[in-house]
């Protein structure tokens, strides 16, 4: 997002950083670049690889094929809520 070297907050002494951002939302952000609530600039530096996902509701079948998963190991389902952040 942005390619130049960072400062921390309270820092005086630059950075680099490689930092990857994966973003999602169920709102409409164009949309909202037109009414002002969403930044035009932030869309453009997120949206490099769009996929968009239909919701659980349009995709049935896939509710079966999840409950499958995570019945077979519900170890699955804690790991992937609490995933760490680093």
């Amino acid at each position: 997002m942005k390619r130049s070297p960072i400062t921390r907050l309270g820092s005086e002494n630059a950075i680099r950083a490689d930092v990857r951002v994966i973003a999602a939302t169920n709102r409409d952000l164009e949309q909202l670049i037109r009414e002002g609530r969403f930044r035009e600039d932030l869309y453009y530096r997120l949206n490099l690889f769009p996929r968009f996902v239909p919701p659980l509701r349009e995709r049935r079948t896939d509710i079966l094929l999840l409950a499958d998963y995570y019945a077979i190991d519900p170890r699955r389902f804690r790991s992937a809520a609490a995933a760490p952040s680093r």
